[in-house]
């Protein structure tokens, strides 16, 4: 098994997180990271954020606007929120929480997981990083910085992998990755994909109109457009 890598932004090079990270054998390196906390690969990148600042961002109306930014910047985004949330008080609803939970997996298609510690974050982090440095995806390279920028193909010889939007569309019924691909390509997004039309998802190359119409019809039933 290769070693694992993680670079952390310069402001966590000394904290908990890291230091569980390499007690695990995890060689952590500090840049000055532009979106997010810590980067497993040159696409996924975790926010880490206390339990505390979750609960301000809500009460204040800033979750969406920040985890939107987020996505924007980083290709696979995940949020872990550490710490004990507050009951009562300031502490925002339930009914609140879930919401902003359910439109950020739904709408944004970013996880968002809850630890108790450090030492459960940084556990998270290793998990994540062994899946996909020495599982299912590619190891980070040597020469990342901090560019959020999220490059697209792949290296001669690699095995091709699939970006998490293509993946997403993939479950739909009647969508194939070439057609996925070309859906992606004309709307831009998977948002914009779920709220189309069955005449603007008939434009689609290759779609056609009884496709585009059964498409439709799934993304009625089961994504509340």
């Amino acid at each position: 098994m290769k070693r694992l890598v993680v670079i952390v932004d310069n402001l966590m090079e000394d904290s908990p997180v890291a230091e569980r990270l390499r007690e695990r054998g995890v060689e952590v390196t500090a840049s000055n990271l532009l979106a997010g906390d810590l980067r497993i690969t040159d696409n996924c990148a975790v926010m880490h954020i206390s339990a505390e600042e979750f609960d301000r961002w809500i009460l204040a109306k800033e979750f969406f606007r920040r985890i939107a930014e987020f996505k924007r910047a980083v290709e696979e985004p995940v949020v872990i929120v550490e710490g004990k949330r507050p009951s009562g008080g300031r502490a925002p609803s339930p009914d609140s929480v879930r919401g902003a939970l359910a439109f950020v997996a739904v709408h944004n298609r970013v996880p968002v997981l809850f630890t108790a510690t450090p030492k459960e974050t940084a556990d998270f982090v290793f998990a994540m990083a062994n899946q996909v440095q020495n599982g299912m995806g590619e190891r980070i390279g040597s020469t990342v910085t901090g560019d959020e920028s999220c490059p697209g193909g792949n290296g001669k010889g690699k095995v091709e992998s699939l970006r998490p939007c293509e993946e997403i569309m993939q479950l739909v019924p009647d969508v194939g990755l070439s057609t996925a691909r070309a859906m992606l390509e004309r709307f831009g997004s998977l948002r914009e994909i779920f709220s189309a039309s069955a005449k603007e998802l008939a434009k689609v190359d290759g779609l056609g109109p009884k496709r585009a119409k059964k498409i439709a019809a799934f993304f009625e039933s089961n994504c509340g457009t």
